[in-house]
């Protein structure tokens, strides 16, 4: 079996940090409005750094994310159990009427 790799974050601060940079960037863009406007910066740039920064904050945490996993595959593994008493039901079956070396049997898998 495959084990995943855990993700690589693309920066390297924690998760709590961005919004406070963000923050503050967004009180120096109002501080100095004038200087930004001259190299292009608008409101509505300001207003999408805003709208990103707060998309971010309601992201859930990874741990959430994990706990999903968890449950998940527990879920998988009960219906893999569910699953695995029937079939070795069939076989067993098919073993007592054709026997463990006919071809029937083996045409089970």
């Amino acid at each position: 079996m495959t084990k995943l790799k855990p993700p690589v974050r693309e920066y390297n601060f924690t998760d709590s940090y961005l919004p406070q940079l963000a923050d503050g960037i967004l009180a120096l863009l109002v501080r100095d409005g004038l200087q930004f406007t001259r190299r292009r910066w608008t409101e509505a740039k300001t207003t999408n750094l805003l709208a990103l920064r707060d998309s971010f904050v309601a992201t859930k945490p990874d741990d959430y994310f994990k706990g999903i996993l968890g449950i998940r595959t527990e879920e998988k593994d009960a219906a893999r159990a569910a699953l695995t008493t029937p079939v070795r039901t069939i076989f067993v079956a098919a073993e007592n009427v054709f026997g463990v070396k006919s071809s029937h049997y083996a045409a089970f898998g």
